[in-house]
């Protein structure tokens, strides 16, 4: 992956296909940026395992959410683009793979646990 700074495009390693394009990938956040370049730079380099794709962004699921709606977006656009349908695919397993933690998170306390409505 090369990053072009005139243009300010991200291009992936396959031939002729800007991946990130720059109007599109200026809108998302730093972290969903570092999400959606990951996810491609994996599959340009053959790798399809969403566990390390999930590791290596340290479990963000706001990160890899906004990066799926992203190739999304692209999907819906250009329904013939190939290598946005299968970087969704990428991340919607790596999503799969990362826990869901909510910090509002109900638990019984002792001493309501056996107590009648």
């Amino acid at each position: 992956m090369t990053t072009d700074d005139h243009a300010g495009l991200i291009v992936c390693a396959r031939p002729s296909y800007p991946v990130l394009h720059s109007q599109r990938f200026r809108l998302l956040t730093p972290r969903a940026q570092e999400a959606a370049a990951e996810a491609e730079r994996m599959l340009a380099e053959g790798e399809t395992d969403p566990e390390d794709l999930a590791k290596k962004l340290r479990h963000d699921r706001e990160a890899l959410q906004e990066a799926r709606d992203f190739f999304a977006s692209l999907v819906r656009a250009h329904s013939d683009d190939f290598h946005a349908t299968e970087a969704l695919r990428l991340v919607n397993r790596a999503l799969s793979k990362t826990p869901i933690v909510d910090p509002l998170d109900w638990k019984p306390r002792w001493h309501q646990r056996f107590r009648r409505p």
